[in-house]
């Protein structure tokens, strides 16, 4: 990664291409309606009976079954034809996952996925796989009250968050981990009422996260390097144009780890942090420092709105992070800072001792289950659900994050 230049955020490699086939032209010619139940009885048969390019087309109704798509149905697209009243339900606990997908370029869409143990959709290649998942996308998805993940994706590049509403999850509402590059597109989305609302662990590269809502959680977006032994770090991610607030949730779900916090790198290296509107914390507004054995490095903070948080920027010591290591704070409107006056002490492409008597984090309150927390209401269908041609997953469309702006402001 080259070094950055003074006050710019780091843009090369953080602005997602699409492949050769955008996702408005990749639609498949000869593709199968599989609708349920009508034909199949459940959504399961459907898929098994599906070829590469088909629609499987859910009617409303409650689907009490776990779903699995092998690696031959590559390229299906499994679509509700409406989204609040097509609903795979775990049984409060009583299934592992809703949808897991282990087959290339397979879009999930307009569905209500809650109740698992698990994770509401899991995208990640079958045990013992040589490559990773390649082409996934989730789509005007409502994933409530599972015990893990709304939105999970392990061990997958070139997937398309959008249009998803995250609640209620006990780990957190959307996941990325175990990818590099990602390539991966996260806009549109509202997460809320999670342990955390957006993270990222050990994922890295051209990840693009914006135009999205990240609220009432009790930590916002948390970018994270788990082990030095793990064979992918967090790195490369720009988290670009969100609205970040209130993230000191005592009623959301979890127990233990960081709480107040809207935007937290820890062992992440090279993500920008840019334009997004971050308020209302206990904690931090943004904070930086080390996981367990990594530390941060080189990271940008740029041009955020920062109010009526505890401390709204901070670079904590940490295990490990003796220094800044080349994160810098540049450009931000802001009021408090550790160290004090952050801005003037930690300039961009230095490494400067940082000395921090405390953390500001308030200690964390008891967890709450994730099965006590109210379901959302009800959300925006897909256009056209029932008579759209299917979309195979492909990679992310383009994102320019240098014309996003603070939102609200323009």
């Amino acid at each position: 990664m080259p070094r950055l230049p003074r006050f710019t955020i780091p843009l090369v490699g953080l602005v997602l291409l699409a492949a050769a086939a955008l996702l408005s032209g990749c639609g498949n010619d000869k593709w199968t309606a599989r609708d349920v139940p009508r034909e199949y009885s459940t959504i399961q048969a459907a898929v098994n009976a599906a070829k590469p390019g088909d629609l499987v087309r859910i009617a409303p109704g409650d689907y009490h079954e776990q779903v699995t798509v092998p690696p031959s149905k590559r390229d299906i697209v499994i679509r509700g034809v409406d989204r609040n009243r097509v609903v795979l339900d775990g049984d409060n606990g009583g299934r592992a996952n809703g949808i897991v997908v282990h087959a290339n370029g397979v879009a999930i869409e307009n569905l209500t996925v809650r109740g698992y143990a698990g994770s509401g959709v899991l995208f990640t290649p079958p045990a013992n796989a040589k490559d990773p998942l390649d082409g996934w996308r989730a789509q005007y998805i409502t994933a409530a009250d599972n015990g893990a993940h709304g939105i999970d994706a392990v061990g997958a590049r070139g997937g398309t968050i959008e249009h998803v509403w995250a609640s209620g999850h006990g780990e957190a509402g959307l996941r990325i981990a175990q990818c590099e590059p990602c390539n991966l597109l996260v806009t549109d989305n509202v997460a809320e009422r999670n342990n955390v609302g957006l993270e990222a662990t050990n994922a890295g590269g051209n990840i693009v996260v914006v135009h999205s809502v990240f609220r009432d959680n009790r930590v916002g977006v948390m970018l994270t390097s788990s082990e030095s032994a793990e064979s992918f770090h967090q790195q490369d991610a720009a988290v670009v144009g969100n609205v970040i607030v209130d993230n000191s949730n005592r009623r959301a779900p979890g127990d233990g780890g960081e709480f107040g916090v809207g935007l937290l790198v820890r062992g992440g290296r090279s993500d920008g942090l840019a334009r997004n509107l971050i308020t209302g914390h206990a904690g931090a507004g943004v904070m930086i420092t080390a996981s367990e054995d990594t530390p941060s490095v080189e990271n940008n903070v740029q041009g955020n709105l920062l109010r009526d948080n505890h401390v709204d920027l901070v670079l904590w010591p940490g295990n490990g992070q003796r220094s800044s290591r080349g994160s810098c704070f540049a450009q931000n409107r802001f009021s408090t800072s550790l160290p004090p006056g952050i801005e003037k002490l930690l300039p961009c492409q230095a490494d400067v001792a940082v000395h921090v008597d405390r953390s500001p984090l308030p200690a964390p309150p008891p967890g709450v289950d994730w099965r006590a927390v109210a379901l959302p209401g009800a959300q925006q269908s897909m256009p056209q659900a029932r008579t759209a041609k299917p979309q195979p997953a492909r990679s992310p469309r383009r994102i320019d994050v240098a014309k996003v702006g603070v939102p609200g402001e323009g």
